[in-house]
């Protein structure tokens, strides 16, 4: 809705003031009847309106802006968010914000309108030169969009049922980029600024001679750098000569090896204390190197880093990667690290450098593989420091990337098989399994009879797992027809039933006594709601499960209309924990194709979560003062503080009817319980939930700027 613009001529206050004799006389008759006065007094009540009106005016417009902006329910809120980063020019969205004061709370709304305010001011600052604002501002503004940061990632980024992402035209999507660029700067200033870097980074590449004019470019890419310490080894291949201008031009740092020379030849030879590929067609920004040698200084025990990437295409750059930190899994399974990084050279040499059965991209996988196999710690910048050239990138391999990954799996996993994953591009490792431990699956169950018999029906008919054993937890039932599904169940030697006398409900306390009865090695947390829909989902997550870094797996549940309900646990929402694209359709990638890949998390839930016993007994099961919510995430979070993952993966999928078993309201004792456990929650991991080191920190921008048709 456009803004209603109001004619002067119209006005009453106008009219009025012309009818009592108040309008100025023009300024040209007064400068012919020579008297200054009128200027005096034009500038003495102009004075006086603008110190009168102008603060009562900023303070009204700061109180409405609060006002609006906690009325904004998250889908509008998410709406405007992704306008906003479209555009910077605030006034639009302003006034449509201004339509919505009625409409429910919401965190990011307030933040947003800090956003319109200033976001433009300091873009146009930037443009102008990082002087031309006074640091006032940019500290003032900075802390605004520090706080839309987290309460994007709080009150968007969690999409559930009723929020679609919206989708945004590729230009305009391109002209957000670079806008959020500007802003992602101000947030996180440059870290590298230390006199104290001295390491030398020795750059390979690979030229076959096609499309010198980009060659060129990437030479002025390096000239430019910020940080100077670096030299270049060009790898020719074939019969492809570099022009003699750029020799000479860039001749104290820009070497030449001969065809046939791998990047291993190339490396020993130089003098650099890191080690780093690039391609000749892509761009590196003014300040990728300064970031990664800072950020290797400022940890000394890293052995590697590496940062975000992203694409440039006839629009520009676009299509951000942005990153999580290091994650085993989900290297494995989508190569996420890719480009750039650099490698200390002792540790580079250690680990075989690129030597292997495997060329061209998939050995800087196979290199990562062996980095983390090696107990390398990796550090991670996240900022865009690599552009890829779209239309320069070479066919994946995907024949050297499963060999890759094959020979990973004999040398960390004892062997194992590598599968196509459920989307292009992507892995699916399956290690092998030395032994097959009994499973025990427990269900916790009061009443609803007819739910627990779809549940276990399921397992009956779907799991080919043999080695398995449930337990039902029965707390308290009082339907008739449950105690004779329980007859039923031990009858037909489908279940075994506990009887826990607990009259309170104590999630907690049931599946630790669950736990207690039963004997496998291995044990599944299930909800009595579920319903298992592939064979093998014991077999998916039992490879995972039995790793000795891996404390706790979890699978993907859907509702029962087909919808993403949970894929992993994300910090930070709320305060707490949520589960990120919940509402999904079934069919989606996800960001960065977290839907449909194997990967890290900070946490799974208990409706399905498999954990050895070894790990059960030294965490001490569930914490019982958690007795209805966060109970899982305080076991996954307690894991992973051992130095244990927590890993999430498709490959086992259940239907789960959510709030089929409790209900779904909270009201009286039970919204006091939840409130009491949510606090006890926070307190404990205050230092944890603010930063989820598997979601990018600016995952909201980047799942926005990807949304582009």
């Amino acid at each position: 809705m456009r803004p209603v613009e109001l004619d002067p001529r119209a006005s009453p206050a106008v009219s009025a003031r012309s009818r009592i004799g108040w309008a100025q006389p023009p300024v040209e008759q007064m400068r012919v009847d020579g008297d200054a006065r009128p200027f005096a007094t034009a500038r003495f009540a102009l004075g006086v309106i603008v110190g009168t009106l102008v603060p009562f005016a900023l303070l009204s417009m700061l109180r409405t802006g609060f006002r609006i902006g906690r009325a904004l329910t998250p889908r509008v809120a998410q709406l405007l968010i992704s306008r906003a980063l479209m555009n910077w020019d605030g006034r639009r969205v302003a006034w449509r914000t201004a339509l919505l004061v009625r409409q429910r709370r919401s965190q990011a709304g307030v933040w947003l309108l800090w956003l319109l305010l200033g976001g433009r001011l300091i873009a146009r600052a930037r443009q102008r030169g990082e002087g031309a604002t006074p640091g006032w501002l940019h500290a003032w503004v900075r802390v605004r969009l520090a706080r839309l940061r987290a309460a994007l990632r709080a009150d968007v980024m969690v999409v559930d049922q009723d929020a679609r992402l919206p989708r945004v035209s590729a230009g305009l999507a391109a002209r957000a980029y670079v806008n959020w660029g500007h802003l992602q700067l101000l947030l996180d200033p440059p870290t590298w600024q230390r006199p104290d870097v001295r390491l030398h980074v020795d750059l390979v590449a690979r030229w076959a001679g096609d499309r010198p004019a980009e060659l060129a470019e990437l030479l002025a890419d390096l000239a430019g750098q910020s940080y100077r310490a670096m030299s270049l080894v060009l790898v020719l291949e074939g019969d492809a000569r570099v022009p003699d201008d750029l020799v000479a031009r860039y001749a104290g740092w820009l070497r030449i090896a001969g065809a046939g020379t791998t990047v291993d030849d190339a490396c020993p030879g130089g003098e650099g204390d890191l080690v780093g590929v690039v391609d000749v067609h892509d761009r590196i920004p003014r300040d990728a190197l300064a970031e990664l040698t800072g950020a290797l200084a400022a940890q000394p025990t890293s052995d590697a880093v590496y940062a975000d990437e992203d694409w440039l295409g006839p629009r520009g750059p676009f299509l951000p990667h942005l990153k999580a930190e290091l994650a085993p899994d989900t290297q494995r399974s989508t190569g996420y690290i890719g480009r750039p990084w650099l490698v200390r050279r002792a540790r580079f040499a250690a680990v075989g450098g690129l030597a292997e059965t495997v060329h061209g991209h998939a050995a800087e996988y196979a290199l990562m593989l062996r980095l983390i196999e090696s107990g390398a710690v990796l550090a991670h910048v996240p900022r865009v420091l690599y552009r890829w050239r779209l239309d320069a990138m070479p066919p994946r391999d995907d024949e050297a990337f499963a060999r890759a990954l094959a020979l990973h799996l004999d040398r960390s996993r004892g062997g194992g098989t590598v599968e196509p994953g459920l989307a292009p591009g992507l892995l699916r490792a399956r290690p092998r399994l030395h032994t097959r431990p009994t499973v025990s699956i427990v269900v916790p169950n009061r009443d609803q009879p007819t739910r627990l018999a779809a549940c276990l029906a399921s397992i009956t008919r779907h799991t080919t797992y043999a080695h398995r054993e449930v337990v039902v937890v029965e707390n308290n039932s009082t339907d008739p027809a449950t105690r004779a599904c329980y007859r039923d169940l031990e009858r037909d030697a489908l279940a075994r039933v506990i009887a826990i006398d607990q009259p309170r409900f104590n999630f907690s306390v049931l599946v630790n006594a669950g736990v207690a009865a039963s004997s496998g090695e291995v044990v599944v947390l299930l909800n009595n709601d579920t319903e298992v829909l592939q064979a093998e989902w014991i077999e998916a997550m039992l490879e995972h499960a039995m790793q000795p870094d891996v404390g706790a797996v979890g699978a993907r549940l859907l509702y029962p209309s087909g919808t993403v309900q949970h894929a992993g646990v994300v910090l930070g929402p709320g305060g707490l924990g949520g589960h990120v694209h919940r509402g999904s359709p079934r069919v989606a990638r996800g960001y960065a194709r977290r839907l449909v890949a194997v990967h890290d998390v900070s946490a799974v839930t208990a409706a399905c979560l498999m954990t050895r016993r070894s790990v059960w007994d030294a965490l001490g099961g569930f914490d019982t003062v958690l007795g209805v919510a966060y109970n899982d995430v305080d076991y996954c979070l307690r894991a992973r503080r051992r130095g244990l993952r927590v890993v999430q993966t498709p490959h086992a999928e259940l239907v789960h009817h959510e709030h089929a078993s409790r209900g779904r309201s909270l009201e009286g004792v039970e919204r006091e319980r939840d409130e009491r456990e949510a606090a006890t929650f926070r307190a404990r991991w205050r230092a944890s939930i603010d930063r989820d080191p598997f979601l990018p920190r600016d995952f909201a921008a980047a799942w926005l700027l990807c949304a582009a048709e």
